[in-house]
């Protein structure tokens, strides 16, 4: 089924000297479906209209991330990732731009439907019926997307000439002024608010490692620091890990609540996840705590800024890892120390 799935559903076209120079409306459909692949694609987003004044943007986006796209000034058009947004948009996009990592059949009917007139698709996971060699509805593809940082992937496609890449900026729709409101009441106005948001998706920080951490970064100065722990499913374990530091839980946030804690605070101790990001977008002080996995970090590491540090585990993998332990401690106490210099 998935052999002939590819000769009717994957084959087009191919263009071989395509205008670059004045291109029109460009689609894209991000990596993943997180919120902070979304906020990095901003990036990407940005770009695009910077380099093409009357380009027409249009993102495919699920309901868990299109609060990132919309009402967002380099997003013309949020399109629903279902069978109706790609019927309803076929034909009209001039390139699309595909981001996930993996042939699906799903995908390939769809962008079938889709019918764009330029493909351009990053890595894919090579399938026994699905690859480079049986799909041939892909005009420019790119073997490598780790080769840079996900929000300087412009750079590795024909768009290159046209696109400054350098020095990416996330952009974040205006926060509600009730989420503001709501956010500002968790911080202490005479302490030192700090957000430890130590587990995301599918990885989180080892418990005893970040106890050993934080008792180390705030030693004796325990009373100046409000340690404030969003609420999630692996949250309760964290403030009974680290109940000599008085930590306080969120209530449940919204997505804008979280961006307006996240915005609002004086620094910010992440797992890698979506909370780097927007850290990033906001240009807070951060520290961010990476697995060993190179391939992950280029890809998703902070924006560089003097204010953002990322530390990676001592433990090499080449495939995620759930828990992300062996963390360099006297490393990570130091850094803590130094973006809390003048704070406390």
């Amino acid at each position: 089924m998935k052999a002939i799935i590819s000769k009717i559903f994957a084959r087009k076209k191919k263009f071989e000297d395509f205008d670059f120079s004045s291109i029109k409306s460009v689609l894209i459909r991000p990596i993943g479906t997180g919120l902070g692949d979304a906020v990095i694609l901003t990036a990407v987003l940005k770009q695009l209209k910077e380099a093409y004044p009357n380009i027409k943007t249009g993102v495919l986006a699920v309901k868990r991330n299109e609060i990132v796209f919309r009402n967002n000034p380099f997003v013309d058009k949020v399109i629903k990732d279902n069978f109706i947004g790609y019927f309803s948009n076929r034909g009209k996009w001039q390139i699309f731009i595909d981001y996930i990592p993996s042939f699906t059949t799903r995908n390939i009917i769809f962008d079938f439907i889709l019918k764009p007139k330029y493909t351009i698709s990053f890595q894919k996971k090579e399938k026994k019926y699905y690859n480079i060699n049986t799909i041939q509805n892909i005009d420019y593809y790119i073997p490598d997307l780790a080769r840079t940082h996900l929000s300087k992937s412009l750079e590795l496609t024909p768009l290159k000439p046209y696109i400054k890449t350098a020095d990416p900026e996330y952009s974040l729709p205006e926060i509600p002024k009730e989420c503001e409101e709501k956010a500002k009441k968790l911080l202490h106005k005479e302490k030192a608010n700090i957000v430890l948001s130590p587990s995301g998706t599918d990885r989180k920080i080892n418990l005893e490692e970040i106890r050993e951490i934080l008792k180390s970064a705030f030693e004796g100065k325990e009373d100046q620091v409000n340690l404030i722990i969003p609420f999630t499913r692996d949250s309760a374990e964290y403030i009974s890990v680290l109940r000599d530091l008085r930590p306080s839980q969120t209530p449940p946030l919204s997505t804008e609540e979280f961006f307006a804690l996240i915005k609002n605070t004086d620094m910010i101790i992440s797992v890698d996840s979506a909370a780097v990001h927007i850290a990033c977008a906001y240009r807070k002080d951060l520290l961010a705590f990476y697995s060993g996995w190179e391939r992950n970090f280029k890809l998703f590491a902070p924006l560089k800024a003097d204010n953002a540090i990322a530390i990676q585990s001592e433990i090499s993998a080449s495939a995620p890892v759930k828990e992300i332990k062996a963390l360099p401690v006297e490393k990570a106490v130091a850094s803590i120390r130094k973006l809390l210099h003048n704070k406390i």
